[in-house]
């Protein structure tokens, strides 16, 4: 299955939304993330499922372990209040890749 290995807090407009990985315990050593406005649940030759759309996503560039990391700054536009998106970590740089847990997050104040 998935690791648990992927964790985000809330975007919170006019602050920032922060997102991790723990890339020890998968022996890979570098990550990306996955940013879509659709969840799905797409089961994977490997026995891990594909839980954030790749149509029309957008992607956290890759960042290393074994901590990896992003801090991205939330617009101030109340016009993204409400919004929902599906985000998921693709952990890479090891003997496979391996998707993490998803993180379902909706913008608020």
């Amino acid at each position: 299955g998935n690791s648990g290995s992927y964790s985000a807090t809330p975007p919170v407009l006019g602050g920032f939304l922060h997102a991790g990985v723990d890339l020890l315990a998968s022996g890979n050593t570098a990550a990306y993330v996955i940013v879509s406005l659709v969840p799905t649940s797409i089961p994977l030759p490997s026995g891990q499922t594909l839980l954030a759309a790749l149509d029309n996503a957008t992607f956290l560039p890759l960042q290393n372990g074994p901590l990896a990391s992003w801090d991205m700054r939330v617009p101030n536009n109340a016009r993204l209040a409400g919004i929902r998106i599906a985000t998921q970590a693709v952990q890479i740089g090891g003997s496979s890749a391996s998707y993490t847990n998803a993180m379902d997050l909706v913008f608020g104040r």
